[in-house]
């Protein structure tokens, strides 16, 4: 369920008159408006406001269309302008007939060179912070009195006031409450002196709905958008209830947002639920608790034997680098594990096995399983390294946690002959040591060569690539937490060869794999299900 569209939704039929049903003893809003528009005549009257000359009333003819009539009492045509039909006891208002908008100070009129330390005499500067953080406390900038009283007057925000961030995060709205500090808007901020008459949750409802959008559509600059200039901003139109259903809207708003924010955090925690279980779901596979032994399907020993002499046939034939480190792993009638090296000596390695096996398995390190190398980056400078580029060139970004299908890079012949690069096969399991995507994981889904940043697993022919991936998945965490510590935090290939690998036949290797993805794939409809 996509519950912030419902929240869009459920404000769409607010605005519309659709949301609670009208009631006719509640009257209309044009006796609202006419109150407003008293309330505003008599400010004017005691030179408490401005007279906007621009002020107008918008009416609906017995033709069914809109025209807007000025003070002079010329009419304009303006159905074009009407977004949407509202009720008959609603009306259509604009935003400078329900409120006084001001814009924080111009240019040099409020400058960082102006701000002096807090002091009896001086007169807070409210920030965008103040807005986006909902909190009057924040800030430290300050202005003389003086200076306030002589030219910064006009910028006054007072409890009640809303004030809205201009630039950057565009929107972001805060009702002044009783205790503020005295002070000013700056630059970044606008600040609103809505009537009393309306509702102010009501009107904040719309403005961030449908306000916030349209100043983001409209909004000027380049690097960040702003509120749209007053002249656009003050003509927006606004639908306006009678009082009585402004309140019985914001009520029933609260009501079903209430709701839906225990859907969403009911869905949150399903999505969490979701993560444990493909987490314990991997833990059981590697554990061997996932799928039951089979004894026809022989044991790891065998397996491992055979991977074993495979690598010492590609040593004799030079296609593989002996490792002088390589190790087997025995578990002992005293029913320790040891691991015994080339030359015939064991190490009590008890402390280091991690959890109990199936008798059929056996543990091993990384490097037994498989040649373990990373790649390079030819010199960019030379063109003729990237000139009729025919090599895949695996990225460490490439990497997307599953099979590898398109590579986006490609190297020349020149430079994989001259730079020596290996090409590792199809099936071969990728891992990034260091940047951005540390951890990240992916399967060849054929021959390439790799940069400096991914650590390739070309896998001996007996062990699956798939179960190795999953394995890697399961151990993300140890291999990013490990990484940390240097100036770059990095997976290095002296740190994964070591790791000891829980080694299964070769046929309950697939075995897994196959119940690993089934369970997946019900867990990913599932998350799907939930929606964004």
């Amino acid at each position: 369920m996509n519950t912030k569209y419902l929240k869009a939704k459920i404000l769409d039929l607010a605005i519309r008159g659709k949301l609670v049903p009208q009631d006719p003893s509640e009257g209309n809003a044009a006796d609202l408006l006419q109150k407003i528009r008293d309330e505003k005549a008599e400010l004017i009257k005691q030179k408490k406001l401005k007279e906007d000359k621009k002020s107008s009333l918008i009416i609906k003819a017995d033709d069914g269309k809109y025209y807007e009539q000025f003070a002079d009492g010329t009419l304009k045509d303006i159905e074009d302008e009407i977004p949407f039909e509202i009720p008959e006891s609603w009306c259509w208002v604009r935003l400078r007939d329900i409120g006084i908008y001001k814009k924080g100070p111009f240019g040099s009129a409020l400058t960082k060179a102006m701000f002096v330390p807090k002091s009896d005499s001086t007169i807070k500067v409210y920030e965008q912070q103040n807005a986006i953080k909902k909190n009057h406390e924040l800030g430290h900038y300050y202005i003389k009195r003086n200076y306030f009283e002589s030219d910064m007057k006009g910028f006054e925000v007072h409890p009640g006031d809303i004030i809205v961030s201009c630039a950057g995060t565009i929107g972001e709205t805060y009702i002044l409450p009783e205790n503020i500090e005295k002070g000013i808007i700056n630059q970044a901020l606008m600040k609103m002196t809505i009537t009393n008459k309306l509702n102010i949750q009501f009107f904040l409802m719309y403005f961030d709905h449908i306000l916030k959008s349209a100043s983001d559509d409209s909004g000027k600059g380049t690097a960040m958008k702003n509120i749209p200039p007053f002249d656009i901003f003050k003509q927006f139109l606004f639908p306006l209830p009678p009082l009585s259903e402004q309140k019985r809207i914001v009520s029933a708003i609260e009501k079903a947002f209430e709701q839906i924010d225990i859907i969403e955090k009911n869905k949150l925690n399903l999505k969490t639920y979701i993560k444990q279980t493909k987490s314990k779901v991997l833990d059981l596979a590697i554990h061997g608790k996932l799928v039951e032994q089979n004894p026809s399907e022989g044991n790891a020993f065998e397996l491992l034997e055979t991977i074993r002499k495979e690598k010492n046939e590609l040593i004799k034939q030079k296609k593989l680098k002996e490792d002088k480190k390589s190790s087997f792993i025995i578990k002992a009638e005293d029913g320790k594990h040891y691991e015994q090296f080339a030359d015939g000596s064991l190490k009590d390695i008890e402390d280091e096995i991690p959890f109990e096996i199936p008798e059929n398995w056996c543990w091993c390190r990384l490097r037994e399983i498989g040649n373990w190398q990373s790649g390079c980056t030819p010199d960019k400078s030379r063109k003729d390294f990237y000139d009729k580029a025919d090599i895949p060139w695996l990225n460490s970004g490439d990497l997307t946690d599953s099979y590898i299908e398109t590579i986006p890079h490609y190297v020349s012949q020149i430079a994989f002959n001259e730079k020596k690069m290996k090409l590792n096969d199809a099936g071969s399991v990728c891992i990034a040591m260091y940047g951005a995507t540390i951890g990240k994981l992916g399967i060849l889904t054929k021959p390439a060569t790799t940069n400096q940043a991914v650590l390739v697993c070309n896998k001996l022919h007996l062990s699956d690539s798939k179960y190795l991936f999953y394995f890697l998945k399961s151990h993300k965490k140890e291999y990013t937490q490990a990484g940390f510590g240097g100036a770059q935090p990095n997976i290095s290939k002296e740190k994964v060869e070591p790791t000891l690998f829980p080694l299964p036949p070769l046929a309950e290797q697939k075995r897994i794999v196959k119940k690993i993805e089934q369970i997946f794939e019900q867990l990913d409809i599932l998350e799907k299900s939930l929606g964004e």
